[in-house]
């Protein structure tokens, strides 16, 4: 039987509070030029005039005004060799608290841990530790589990909202910078999205480098070892055959690797909710 061809993005779809995951492809149609949206906005992301489609440049900075001052559109914090091992990251209870001093003296703001957020949301006296925190007890005998990543003052990381006010400039290809403070003079190019695929045993995927667009690695999912469905993300890699251990299959999926799949019957995945969960997950 000849083999269908679908050209898509690896994704490992999981979910908290779901029996567990599932290993799917993306299909991918034409790329398309659309409007410039708030996600867009990275710098060295390429775009288009949008009054003259040809013209093509990068992003080349982009700024967000927060309290009066023009910060980076992307909260730097993110990129401090501390964040990860931040409360911020990490949650105040397995956080190096000493990451959280330097974090707060470098970027001027305050932590606000569990005890005082508890306080402020049900009073003080009026809660108890239920065995550990993050559990607590509240005054009417409910018991509650409490987030343990803390909140700041001011806030950080910072979010940019829909409303917030931006100016990013573009570097075109003729060498002129230009500034702009609005979204919609601007294309960028995306993939057109189409079906969900849950993959298969029988499928065979060959992985694309997303820089050389050449083929990485290929193989049949059931003789790579892969699982299809696991109740944990890091146990569908787990079983991975010695012939296919040199390639990373867990980034290729955690990171939408670019694929061609290939299988006998080119038929959707048949669980509607698990394809309009990743619909809106991904590519809402």
């Amino acid at each position: 039987m000849e083999k269908h061809k679908i050209f898509g993005k690896l994704l490992l779809y999981s979910e908290q509070g779901m029996e567990g995951g599932f290993l799917c492809l993306q299909e991918l149609g034409s790329l398309q030029k659309v409007n410039l949206q708030l996600a867009d906005v990275v710098v060295n992301k390429e775009v288009f005039d949008k009054h003259n489609p040809s013209k093509k440049g990068k992003i080349s900075k982009a700024e967000v005004l927060i309290d009066g001052v023009w910060s980076d559109f992307v909260d730097p914090i993110y990129n401090d060799v501390d964040y990860k091992r931040s409360s911020f990251f990490c949650g105040e209870l397995k956080a190096d608290l000493d990451a959280d001093k330097r974090l707060a003296k470098k970027y001027n703001f305050r932590f606000k841990y569990i005890e005082e957020r508890l306080n402020e949301t049900y009073g003080i006296g009026n809660w108890k530790v239920d065995g550990n925190l993050p559990r607590i007890i509240d005054n009417n005998n409910k018991r509650i589990y409490f987030n343990d990543v803390p909140t700041t003052i001011p806030k950080r990381p910072y979010v940019v909202s829909l409303d917030s006010k931006i100016k990013f400039s573009v570097l075109w290809g003729n060498g002129k910078t230009e500034i702009y403070n609005k979204y919609n003079d601007l294309l960028v190019r995306k993939w057109q999205h189409k079906a969900f695929y849950q993959l298969r045993g029988t499928d065979i995927i060959k992985v694309i480098h997303p820089k050389t667009d050449k083929v990485i690695t290929e193989g049949q999912i059931n003789k790579i070892g892969l699982k299809i469905f696991s109740h944990s993300a890091k146990h569908h890699f787990k079983s991975v055959s010695k012939k296919y251990r040199n390639s990373n299959w867990e980034s290729y999926f955690n990171e939408s690797f670019f694929a061609e799949l290939y299988r006998d019957e080119k038929q959707k995945t048949t669980n509607n909710f698990i394809k309009h969960l990743l619909n809106y997950l991904f590519f809402k």
